[in-house]
């Protein structure tokens, strides 16, 4: 996926672009590995249809930060809640690929995978960073 067919602004430590997106299937593992490198499985939550919305948590955290705030944002959304690597049900390898933009090319990389060209970023915290990198051509 071409990074900068995402359109996007930076608004109190969240990215946010413009929207579309299909049905959603569930939770799963998705693997991220680059070609030669060991398998990175990351824990993606899927849930709901319309416009894409992707939830990136903050440093520590991870996608259980969105529960309260998931099932309603999934009534409008197809929203996606990623674990970042080292995070929650992620993948957790001692790579020392943990930098904001290793994590920028994961949730690229998971984007790609399902099929999104077109999404609304919410970050918090390092969430935000990600979701700038993201924004900002990473990936």
């Amino acid at each position: 996926m071409r990074l900068a067919r995402l359109l996007a602004w930076l608004i109190s430590g969240a990215v946010l672009a413009g929207a579309a997106g299909g049905a959603a299937a569930a939770d799963r593992l998705i693997d991220i590995a680059d070609a030669g490198q060991p398998p990175v499985r990351l824990f993606v939550s899927d849930k709901g249809s319309g416009p894409a919305l992707v939830l990136l948590h903050g440093l520590g955290s991870s996608t259980y930060a969105w529960r309260a705030l998931l099932p309603a944002l999934a009534q409008r959304h197809r929203v996606i809640a990623i674990d970042l690597k080292g995070h929650g049900r992620s993948d957790k390898p001692d790579d020392g690929r943990y930098a904001a933009e290793d994590h920028a090319t994961a949730v690229a990389r998971v984007l790609d995978r399902l099929g999104i060209t077109r999404a609304t970023l919410v970050g918090h915290s390092f969430g935000g960073v990600v979701a700038a990198k993201l924004t900002l051509g990473w990936g």
